[in-house]
């Protein structure tokens, strides 16, 4: 019935969808709980496109929506602090995100930030700004790099 309504009007049931929040969208996308969808800085997708989830800006964590979501900036970026879902597993983040540790002054954060499979690395550092360590598996392999991917202390 409701499809049926939702047709006769010129609509189709999929037209307007609105994204929970921290969710990846698309720009131009509906967003809930009082977000809108931007581009975000911290995420582990390749390249240089911009990402976006369905977020807001902030100055602390009090300000963003929703249960246990944190305020952060990334670090060496122009754009404002943003809200990231927190989480302890990927399995607490939506689809296309994972959940990664972040430092924020002393406190150790974990957000969920859009990811588009792990993180390839040579050392720590690669890793930045995520509080994780390269873990290499194939070192010392004739004929191979050592190559690695970025993992949280707790395997996340």
């Amino acid at each position: 019935m409701t499809a049926l309504l939702l047709t006769a009007l010129g609509c189709s049931p999929d037209e307007d969808r609105v994204r929970p929040s921290y969710d990846r969208c698309a720009p131009g996308a509906s967003c809930g709980l009082g977000t809108r969808c931007a581009a975000v800085p911290l995420r582990l997708v390749p390249g240089d496109a911009a990402v976006s989830l369905c977020t807001a800006g902030c100055l602390e964590d009090r300000e963003c929506p929703g249960f246990d979501a944190r305020c952060l900036r990334a670090p060496a970026s122009d754009a404002g602090a943003q809200c990231y879902r927190g989480c302890t597993t990927s399995l607490d983040c939506r689809d296309g995100t994972a959940c990664h540790g972040l430092r924020r002054g002393v406190e150790r954060l974990t957000v969920c930030v859009p990811d588009n499979g792990q993180l390839r690395c040579g050392s720590d550092p690669d890793c930045a700004p995520f509080d994780e360590a390269c873990v290499i598996r194939d070192a010392g392999a004739p004929g191979r790099d050592a190559s690695g991917v970025c993992q949280s202390p707790d395997g996340g």
